[in-house]
């Protein structure tokens, strides 16, 4: 048996929170205010 991957779902916190949320109603929330602390030039925040 042989397993293939026929496609992808968009990464999103919607979907994050979909699969992995158990509970938390202000999960996407969270998630969206976290990616805005992460740089998205690739270098460190912190030095």
């Amino acid at each position: 048996m042989r397993k293939v991957i026929t496609g992808w779902r968009p990464m999103t916190t919607q979907n994050i929170a979909v699969l992995y949320n158990h509970g938390d109603a202000a999960y996407i929330r969270k998630l969206d205010y976290v990616l805005t602390l992460i740089p998205k030039n690739g270098t460190a925040a912190c030095k």
